[in-house]
């Protein structure tokens, strides 16, 4: 609308932007915090419309890396996405996403995830759900009956060990689609920063002394039924550890009722847990938009064995960056991602090609959603070859 002007953030608009975020999520404990030298922080990039000096809606992008693939794809990670309540409904986050996209593009990044709160929102800028995280709550007492570990010692970890703990994150991460590295500038504090932040970290050792699991445990207060133990991460990269893991919160049991756990499903603390698996009591969904395909599909790691070349049409795109015809050629382990005329194969919205592309579903149920329309469904397999993987998963909450 005329008066309005969509720019970037600076530190002198601090408290405007803290202010508008508070108006959409609620005050801050102790209040709005004061301005440091220079904000935004490295990696936050925030933009925003202004009426005069009247902040109207902001967008906040911050720049992660995330595993896809076997490889870190960079990644643009939405947050803080606040409109004044006079102004909601005017379709003043277009003009939002459209600056904050065109900043990340110009960073390199190649998809871009946020948690989300009203779907219909981001579902009509290409965003669609692929996962998340689930809060569970379960009994302390229910631990002690895990099955025993064998070749597993445990010790709390200690200033240095930082490293190990993210050696282990890494390894378990790089094997799924979706988890932030944990490196970057978005991430500051250096590796032992975990350790810092929680009353414990009770590392998992295997027989040759290698850390082989972590878990990170916050003790809250009291000592009764009501008192609660809070699992930052549990995450192990063997089966033993996982249960020497859980077995060690069950020795809470006589001092804390129960423990919260953090499970990115279908995760393998589940299956270790006797009994059926806990339910939710929060539940964080998570949402992907594919910006520069190219991008996001070249550096992945492929089967040596996949040879093979699928041509596929993009429609809808709210910023017309994806629309038309593509074409992915895959061989010796590697993709080339191009454009291409004539295609004559299926159609995906932008939400339908991000959905593959996170390896949650293929064509066949994108049809089923109304993500997917055209081509062959005979051949459906072929496009599906290129994206599958060994499930998604996230952790961190942004």
């Amino acid at each position: 609308m005329s008066g309005q002007v969509v720019r970037a953030l600076g530190t002198a608009d601090h408290d405007r932007a803290f202010g508008l975020g508070e108006e959409a999520f609620g005050s801050w404990p102790g209040g709005i915090p004061d301005a440091p030298p220079v904000w935004p922080p490295e990696g936050l990039h925030v933009v925003g419309t202004f009426d005069g000096e009247e902040l109207l809606a902001k967008v906040d992008g911050r720049e992660f890396h995330s595993w896809f693939g076997g490889v870190e794809i960079p990644t643009w990670g939405i947050a803080g996405v606040a409109v004044s309540a006079e102004h909601r409904g005017r379709r003043l986050l277009r003009d939002l996403f459209t600056a904050s996209f065109a900043e990340a593009r110009d960073r390199g990044m190649a998809v871009s995830t946020l948690y989300f709160t009203a779907a219909g929102i981001y579902r009509r800028i290409g965003y669609e759900l692929v996962g998340g995280f689930d809060k569970v709550r379960l009994p302390t007492e229910t631990l002690t009956g895990v099955p025993p570990a064998e070749g597993i010692r445990l010790r709390r970890a200690v200033p240095g060990d930082g490293a190990a703990i993210h050696a282990v994150y890494a390894a378990w991460a790089s094997r799924q689609n979706g988890p932030l590295t944990r490196t970057g500038p978005s991430f500051p504090g250096g590796a032992d920063r975990i350790i810092d932040r929680h009353t414990g970290v009770t590392l998992a050792l295997d027989t040759d002394d290698q850390v082989v699991g972590y878990v990170s445990w916050q003790r809250g207060s009291g000592y009764d039924a009501s008192a609660r133990i809070e699992v930052g991460d549990l995450l192990a990269t063997t089966p033993d550890a996982t249960r020497a893991l859980l077995r060690m919160l069950g020795t809470f049991a006589s001092v804390t009722g129960t423990v919260a756990l953090r499970l990115s499903r279908p995760d393998p603390v589940d299956l270790a847990l006797p009994g059926l698996p806990p339910l939710a009591v929060e539940q964080h969904p998570y949402m992907l938009r594919v910006l520069d395909l190219a991008s996001a599909v070249e550096p992945r790691h492929y089967p040596p064995a996949l040879d093979t070349s699928v041509r596929f049409t993009i429609t809808g795109d709210t910023f017309g960056e994806l629309d038309g015809g593509w074409r992915i050629s895959v061989a010796d382990g590697t993709a080339r991602c191009e454009r291409a005329s004539g295609v004559d194969g299926p159609t995906l919205t932008v939400g339908g090609l991000s959905v593959l592309y996170a390896g949650v579903m293929g064509l066949s149920q994108l049809r089923l959603a109304g993500l997917a329309t055209g081509g062959d469904p005979a051949r459906d397999a072929d496009l599906d070859a290129v994206f599958v993987g060994p499930g998604f998963h996230v952790r961190d909450y942004f």
